[in-house]
């Protein structure tokens, strides 16, 4: 997934801090081992687009992504390419399913603004995916 039209400079930062560190031990070159690397739940991209941010973070063991919008911020500049895809098909709920030679079955992703956050209460919000012309 390609997001199209973003910036080139995009700060990313962990977010959700987990406990517990990694270490990477790459070789017998010591200099080239990464030791006590912090962890996160999520890795966050703000300002995507102007008003957007972008969260991806694990879910049951699949990747998962949230668009994080401002109030009053623009939609229309959210464009995703997937580069894989030979197929891409819009399922009645608002679903994108994506079919391509790398992967052995059609992948899901989910209707991409599902929920809004409003004073710190979530509640339901309609969304969908459409298919740009070009």
């Amino acid at each position: 997934m390609e997001l199209l039209g973003t910036q080139s400079q995009i700060p990313v930062t962990g977010a959700d801090r987990l406990p517990g560190t990694a270490n990477y031990f790459i070789g017998s070159d010591p200099t080239r081992w990464h030791t006590s690397i912090l962890t996160f739940a999520k890795v966050r991209y703000t300002g995507v687009y102007p008003g957007v941010n972008l969260a991806y973070y694990g879910n049951q063991g699949l990747l998962e992504y949230d668009f994080v919008i401002a109030p009053h911020a623009d939609l229309a500049p959210i464009r995703l390419h997937f580069s894989a895809a030979e197929k891409l098909i819009l399922a009645a709920g608002g679903d994108l399913v994506i079919s391509g030679k790398s992967t052995r079955s059609p992948s899901t992703s989910r209707s991409f603004i599902n929920s809004l956050t409003v004073a710190g209460a979530r509640s339901p919000a309609a969304s969908r995916c459409f298919r740009a012309t070009r």
